[in-house]
């Protein structure tokens, strides 16, 4: 549930075709498992050709993995956190079915927004077909990426519910509706509100 498992299921599934509303990123690949994993990396990461090595030597029960970016390969603990903290995300999406449930707890962790952007755009694709996903989010980038699927009618307002839960609240949380063209309406105080109030303080509006 914490993708601990993920080498085991990267080294057996690898071949394994995933849906083909994943198959965008490069329509002239492959549409196995290892292919496409590496492939949504780079986007997510804007990185150029990043792959993932999983190696089980014979004989031995350990099975371990690499980044290729390029033409060099890294261990994980030789390479930014985002690699490592996305690849479960990525791998649990691409292996989903029609029916199942993801849970993201901080998708935003060790990623720069334009990954955080490009992480959501991937996981609308994974909900498009048929997968329930929940995330649990302090990122405007990310609240902002939903609004943008909706304004560009990726998502339609009926497939995104937002709750902002509040300790300050009398009521356990409040929902936000995502208009169709990507606008909240009634924005609560304290919800993703920070940026705002720091830009006022520094131009004077």
């Amino acid at each position: 549930t914490r993708g601990e498992y993920l080498g085991n299921i990267l080294y057996q599934k690898k071949a394994q075709l995933v849906n083909t509303l994943l198959q965008e990123i490069n329509l002239k690949s492959s549409n196995e498992l290892e292919i496409k994993t590496g492939e949504w990396l780079s986007y997510i990461l804007n990185t150029e050709n990043v792959k993932v090595y999983i190696d089980n030597p014979e004989n031995s029960r350990i099975i371990t993995f690499s980044f290729g970016i390029g033409n060099s390969k890294f261990r994980p603990h030789n390479i930014g956190f985002g690699y490592s903290y996305v690849l479960p995300i990525v791998v649990a999406g691409l292996i989903a079915q029609p029916g199942d449930i993801i849970i993201v707890e901080n998708p935003e962790a060790h990623l720069h927004p334009k990954a955080q952007s490009n992480l959501i755009y991937f996981l609308s694709k994974v909900a498009i077909g048929g997968v329930q996903i929940f995330i649990e989010s302090h990122s405007e980038h990310i609240l902002n990426a939903l609004r943008v699927l909706v304004k560009k009618e990726n998502l339609t307002s009926e497939m995104v519910s937002v709750f902002f839960f509040n300790e300050k609240s009398k009521d356990l949380y409040s929902p936000i509706d995502i208009k169709e063209k990507g606008a909240i309406d009634l924005w609560p105080n304290d919800f993703f509100d920070q940026n705002e109030i720091d830009l006022k303080q520094l131009v004077g509006f």
